[in-house]
């Protein structure tokens, strides 16, 4: 097993894939199998915390994934976060450009574990005890506040 260290666009491939990282290999790298529903890719040229975009996938009114040659996550507005996050993952966004953002490595896990409807929709895979693992190690703060220590 191992803990999700991120969540990754491989523009070569076309595919997200989920590194782990596995303390008797080192990170590994899972591809992800075929999404069961998919949302359309778009060149977005948008600034991140990150750089600027390459590629985004809307996944919902006022929430987006930006990928950037080297790094990516979730877009929220801040009406969006409010209807759709809980406190305790709003509390930890970084705040940038007018938006909420949460980042492929630490933050996403939040993200995916409150809407799990986004990975089939980003064609990532993780289960809710992988997903947990990596909250755990990065945001244990969440997991108190949400009662699911």
């Amino acid at each position: 097993v191992g803990i999700i260290d991120s969540v990754r666009f491989d523009n070569v491939a076309g595919k997200f894939r989920i590194v782990r990282n596995n303390p008797a290999l080192g990170n590994v790298v899972y591809p992800i199998p075929a999404p069961v529903a998919t949302v359309q890719a778009q060149n977005a040229h948008t600034a991140t915390p990150w750089s600027t975009s390459d590629m985004s996938y809307k996944l919902s009114k006022g929430v987006v994934w930006y990928n950037t040659p080297s790094h990516g996550g979730f877009a929220f507005t801040e009406a969006a976060a409010q209807r759709l996050l809980t406190p305790a993952a709003i509390a930890r966004a970084e705040r940038y450009a007018g938006r909420l953002w949460f980042e492929e490595d630490c933050l996403a896990s939040l993200v995916l574990l409150e809407h799990p409807e986004y990975m089939d929709m980003l064609g990532a895979r993780a289960s809710e005890a992988d997903l947990l693992a990596s909250i755990k190690t990065y945001n244990p703060g969440y997991l108190a506040e949400r009662g699911l220590l």
